[in-house]
């Protein structure tokens, strides 16, 4: 029998020795012969992959002890990013005085940090044949590092969309926001966007699995936390909303589940005005949007015809006794939104009047709201400008799909983009609202376009054409040099191409002398109790961590990436608001952090022998991604 205990990663240029038992379960000893393979991302060092000779005693056991070093990267980031990229090893043992065999595949996933990735973007569009576009490097990387092509074509701005979609499921956080943010606009992308059967499958796939997250974390009363064990307002209502979406779209859920949701709907109100024990006129400003927003989303989603207009009676006698210039402008939209029946006419035309004059104009055809309630430390990142822009705009979709405004609008949502070249929006909440609007919105409103070609080349070397038919969306990948410029232009068809082109530059090996990053907002120093020279197997490291936050701040992360030779043991501290163990590190949040120092410590066990990279740990703001620190990184040998 063959047996190996692998550990549960690897990176790029990592070096180990893998442990493979062969054990002999016979009356008497054996000889084996035994042969060893691996896969392009990895070789096996000072030993021939054929002909060793083992004898092993009756009973007995022999440890072989296989010297891997993983290659550089060898294939696009992004597969790694998904997990598609192993390192296999298949070790195959054969008696040579009894009929018998025996092979063992050991399968390991290479992992990347997404710290050390630099992102470049650029947004475009071609208009004739004779239109083409240049793009070349900002900064000439060096020979360590390798550069991945994405471009995305379509005859729709839904183009633009395509990375928005993407930033959301880089995420990994798993709160209540998060999890309900990701599920809306996979399901918006499920239902709206031409996939292929392979994507069809997969987003529905992890559209259940988000269902079920969603599910496992709602308390009694079907309301949410913003984590497990806390109770927040906003995902109340966002979390139950997501959940109707899903089942609005015919995923399948526990009808006991939906009876929930639509039960906490029902008596929004009721639970809010018991919770806060004083009337909604006397509610924080932020309650009083998360009140009104919830019976938003169940009047023009989920109601039934005869419940409608009692709803809308009671949102009219909570606005006249709160005022209309004491309810803050998202209140005032999401009203707005909610008085459908004829009967409320005027009450809305004094609500239109009123926000349509506080539209900011940044040009002829570009304008958004701005928001109006300030950023405290419990909703910092929930009632953005995009948010609210957008919001106006499915409401004024509702009643006329050609007012004026809704260009405009759209446009103003994809000018508050962030400038960072993530083509997205500054936190999951406004990314999954603008994304969910945006794709309606240029559904209803964009001409279709048969087809169109366009050719790609990298400085004078052409990469051929790639056609594209009525929506369907091609990303087209291709490695390229520091030096080249990449040439693009449009051959055939009529009309408007939008081209979304993105790039990644990435070390082939993750740097192990990578400097350390200080910032106005957060610093960061990680100590480690043993040194890292000369570690053995099954020794016990502690890590402390001190992380300086110079600026109060919300949302908080705090990573630490292990070696592939460590495993974690536990978390000593408890002050923070959630902790993630996985297989490549530790994860800790803290929904609000005010100035001062914090001190983390947990505990590892190196377990595989070899010489590994040890990246940095790092903190930054979840949803303000360029306020970051990290510590240096370093190596790791564990005899």
């Amino acid at each position: 029998m063959i047996r190996c205990q692998a550990p549960k990663f690897v990176y790029p240029s990592d070096e180990l020795i893998l442990p493979v038992v062969f054990e002999n379960a016979h009356l008497e000893d054996i000889k084996i012969e035994c042969a060893c393979q691996v896969n392009e991302n990895c070789k096996i060092d000072n030993k021939s992959t054929a002909g060793y000779e083992i004898d092993i005693p009756e009973g007995g056991r022999y440890l072989l002890n296989l010297p891997l070093s993983i290659h550089k990267i060898q294939s696009n980031l992004k597969s790694i990013l998904k997990g598609e990229e192993n390192v296999v090893v298949k070790v195959v043992g054969k008696s040579t005085s009894f009929n018998f065999a025996d092979a063992l595949t050991i399968s390991i996933p290479i992992k990347f940090p997404t710290s050390v990735i630099i992102e470049e973007n650029a947004e475009f569009e071609l208009t004739d044949q004779s239109t083409s576009y240049d793009f070349s490097l900002n900064e000439k990387p060096s020979n360590e590092e390798k550069l991945g092509l994405s471009l995305s074509l379509s005859t729709s701005k839904r183009a633009v969309l395509t990375k928005s979609l993407s930033s959301l499921n880089q995420y990994p956080y798993g709160c209540t926001e998060q999890v309900s943010s990701i599920l809306i606009s996979m399901i918006c992308a499920y239902t709206y966007y031409p996939l292929s059967l392979k994507k069809k499958k997969h987003y529905k796939k992890k559209i259940n699995s988000l269902i079920k997250s969603l599910i496992k974390r709602r308390n009694a009363s079907g309301a949410f936390g913003f984590w497990h064990n806390d109770f927040s307002p906003f995902c109340s209502v966002y979390g139950n909303y997501a959940l109707l979406v899903a089942h609005k779209n015919d995923f399948s859920i526990d009808s006991r589940e939906i009876n929930r949701s639509i039960f906490f709907f029902k008596t929004l109100k009721t639970y809010m005005l018991r919770k806060n024990a004083v009337p909604i006129e006397q509610f924080p400003d932020f309650l009083k949007i998360i009140t009104f927003m919830g019976q938003y989303y169940y009047i023009n989603n989920f109601a039934e015809a005869n419940e409608i207009n009692n709803l809308q009676q009671l949102i009219v006698e909570d606005y006249t006794k709160c005022g209309k210039l004491k309810l803050p402008l998202e209140a005032l939209v999401y009203i707005y939104g909610s008085l459908t029946s004829p009967d409320y006419d005027t009450i809305k035309d004094e609500l239109k009047n009123y926000i349509f004059s506080l539209i900011t104009h940044e040009n002829e055809t570009t304008c958004y709201l701005i928001a109006s309630i300030s950023h405290s430390k419990y909703h910092f990142h929930l009632h953005s400008s995009s948010v609210l822009t957008a919001a106006l705009m499915e409401s004024i979709m509702q009643v006329d799909i050609n007012n004026q405004y809704l260009s405009k609008l759209s446009n103003g949502l994809l000018f508050s983009l962030r400038k960072d070249g993530s083509g997205a929006w500054p936190d999951t909440f406004s990314n999954a609202k603008a994304f969910e609007i945006l794709t309606k919105y240029f559904l209803k409103t964009e001409s279709m376009i048969p087809e169109y070609s366009l050719s790609i080349s990298i400085d004078d070397y052409e990469t051929g054409a790639i056609m594209n038919s009525l929506e369907t969306l091609i990303n087209h990948h291709q490695s390229i040099k520091g030096n080249e410029i990449v040439h693009i232009k449009k051959s055939k068809g009529n009309g408007v191409c939008y081209l979304n082109m993105f790039l990644q530059r990435y070390p082939l090996s993750i740097p192990s002398t990578m400097a350390e990053l200080k910032s106005p907002y957060f610093e960061i120093r990680r100590e480690f109790s043993e040194s890292l020279s000369n570690l053995p197997t099954n020794c016990t490291i502690t890590i402390h961590l001190r992380i300086t936050v110079l600026i109060d701040s919300h949302h908080v992360v705090i990573e630490d990436a292990i070696p592939s030779g460590w495993e974690i043991i536990k978390n000593k501290s408890s002050y923070f608001s959630h902790t993630e163990y996985r297989s490549t590190g530790l994860q800790v949040f803290a929904n609000s952090l005010t100035s001062g120092v914090y001190k983390l410590k947990y505990e590892c066990r190196s377990v595989y022998a070899g010489n590994f990279v040890v990246p940095p740990a790092q903190v930054f703001s979840m949803y303000e991604s360029f306020k970051k620190a990290h510590t240096p990184s370093t190596t790791c040998i564990i005899e």
